[in-house]
């Protein structure tokens, strides 16, 4: 699952950028915060995968070096979904700002984006309360 993950979110990137570089006048690509912040995810998560498929699935490392790369897999898989849900709440936001011309007075789309924004911290504090129940021993 997380090969199509990686593909899927390689697609998505392309789709970015082109969205940008194709449109007249091109925008500019890379200068907010949400843009930053969603590619410094995409290439730890990239990272994150490529690792954990070299040193976890396949046998290029021996137990010692799994046992001592553990915990530092489980903190940045942890650290990389903090930086995807701030990414989509940063994204969700600037779209409601920049194409709901009238968000501040709380029409259906501008509520239906903050019903969406809730749903994802919502999803992300069940995923949080998952990953704390479960101890390495079980």
């Amino acid at each position: 699952t997380m090969g199509l993950v990686f593909v899927l979110m390689v697609v998505a990137l392309k789709a970015a950028f082109d969205s940008h570089d194709l449109k007249v006048p091109p925008i500019p690509n890379m200068y907010t915060l949400h843009s930053w912040v969603g590619l410094t995810a995409a290439i730890l998560f990239g990272l994150q995968w490529v690792s954990g498929l070299t040193v976890f699935l396949f046998p290029v490392a021996g137990a010692k070096l799994r046992s001592n790369l553990l915990p530092f897999h489980q903190y940045y898989g942890s650290a990389i979904f903090a930086l995807v849900v701030a990414a989509a709440m940063m994204g969700l936001l600037e779209k409601a700002i920049w194409a709901i011309k009238d968000y501040n007075t709380k029409t259906g789309e501008g509520l239906f984006v903050n019903f969406m924004g809730l749903m994802i911290i919502a999803f992300a504090m069940g995923v949080t309360f998952l990953l704390s129940k479960f101890k390495k021993s079980q």
